[in-house]
């Protein structure tokens, strides 16, 4: 089973890596940023009111760490997030963890 994690900052090349390795290795991807956007729009604010609402309402970061935790514990999948390789790490979840920096 193989599971790869994808971090780094913004403009780092997460998701031009993973979707290269997701070609060539032919494993499912998982970018948390798509289900940040989603949740977002669930409650009808902009990226950025969302990012400042999270900063006071904990439960939402934690949604988002479970809902990642579910799918690096499943396997066979690439994982690109900012803390993705961290949440793998806490959670003695074998991955291989790439942080990219630039």
């Amino acid at each position: 089973m193989t599971t790869i994690t994808i971090s780094g900052l913004p403009g780092t090349g997460k998701t031009t890596v993973a979707k290269l390795l997701e070609k060539r290795l032919g494993l499912r991807y998982v970018y948390s940023g798509e289900i940040f956007r989603k949740m977002a729009k669930k409650h009808k604010m902009s990226l950025e009111e969302f990012g400042k609402y999270c900063e006071t309402h904990q439960e939402i970061d934690k949604k988002l760490d479970r809902y990642q935790l579910g799918v690096l514990r499943k396997g066979n999948v690439i994982v690109e997030g900012r803390i993705s390789g961290w949440l793998a790490y806490e959670n003695h979840i074998p991955a291989i963890k790439v942080l990219l920096d630039a």
